[in-house]
Order: C-alpha cells, then structure tokens, then sequence
C-alpha cells in the first residue's frame, strides 16, 4: 500500500500504520512501528494510534524520596521527578548533587545541549497471521491424550505401584507361598481307586 500527500508527513506515517493495523488484526500495536525521540514514550490514543509523549509524575510515586539538585538550578523531589520535568521542559537536567539547590545553583543554571544523535526509526518485522500446524481435530486429539496421561499418573500415585517409574499393575503375578501338602493337612484321609 503507498501514500501520496503533499501535506503533513506525520498524517502520512499514521495512515501507513493504520493500514498495517488494518491487515494485522487487533492483536497488532500501533507503537511497534514508532521509535520515539529521548524520553518519551509511546503510547496508543483512542484511535490506537501512536503518540509520542513524556511518561506523567505518577510513574514516580514508587522512587525513593530523595531530593535533588538538576544543572537546572531547581530542586525536585526525586531523580525520577527530574526526568519527567526535563523531558516535559524538551531540555537535558542533570543531578548537579543530592540535596536542596542553594541560592547560588538557582541563580547560576548550568545550560547542557542535548545530543545531537541521529535516532533511526527501529525495523520491526510486521507479525503474521500464524498458521497452526495441526488441525483442530489434532489438536483436540492431542488435549485428550494429555488428560488421559495425567490421570493414570494420578491412578499411579494413589496405588503406588511403581517400577522403573512406570507402573505395572497388568504385570503383577500373585504368588503363594508354600504351606502344607494334602497328605500333611488331612492325614485321615485315604486314596482308594
């Protein structure tokens, strides 16, 4: 499928990936085909489309309470509340050092030009759709035949008829032990023929 727009590429990118979506099926993410610029992160909107944005302060609800001084000269809670503002802010902070900022950091910010690194976009093989190896008769066939083998797994436990791991139940011969003879047991009794 091809695109020709004279207008906004971004509109362009999100119709090729929408088409994709559409040959993919559901199970398919629109954020698979995005690679986003430092910091942010991708995430699908209501029309499971792809957009890039930076992560909110709630992911730092679980990091240590530690205060910070960015290169900034302003003082956050934590690192992690640091790396939300500066990826809000579009520019590069720092931890200068732990602790509140004094007077002279929130006087003095130190300016960091953020990289000029070229992001090329992540080659992600589009998934498809998986073709099953058996049929479903197979398969159902397969399923009982598990069933089947756990449960004379289970017979085997409870019994407790085990050899060489297997059990051999049809194979266990009663032998007598050798008592008395005939003659010994009814000595009384005579054979006349």
């Amino acid at each position: 499928m091809s695109f020709v727009a004279s207008g906004d590429e971004a509109l362009v990118g999100h119709l090729r990936i929408m088409a994709n979506a559409v040959r993919c099926g559901p199970r398919w993410k629109a954020c698979n085909q995005v690679q986003c610029p430092r910091m942010k992160v991708c995430v699908e909107n209501m029309q499971r489309l792809p957009l890039c944005t930076c992560p909110s302060t709630y992911v730092c609800r679980r990091a240590k309470k530690r205060e910070v001084c960015g290169t900034d000269g302003k003082t956050y809670p934590s690192r992690c509340h640091m790396k939300v503002a500066s990826c809000n802010d579009d520019i590069v902070v720092r931890k200068k050092y732990r602790g509140p900022c004094t007077e002279e950091d929130e006087a003095n910010p130190e300016v960091i030009e953020p990289p000029k690194k070229v992001i090329k976009p992540k080659k992600v093989a589009v998934p498809k759709k998986k073709q099953p190896d058996m049929t479903d008769l197979e398969i159902e066939r397969e399923k009982r035949r598990k069933r089947r083998k756990e449960m004379r797994r289970r017979r085997r436990r409870k019994i407790g008829i085990k050899s060489k791991g297997r059990a051999r139940r049809h194979r266990v011969k009663a032998q007598a032990a050798p008592g008395p003879t005939f003659d010994e047991t009814f000595p009384h009794y005579t054979w006349s023929a």
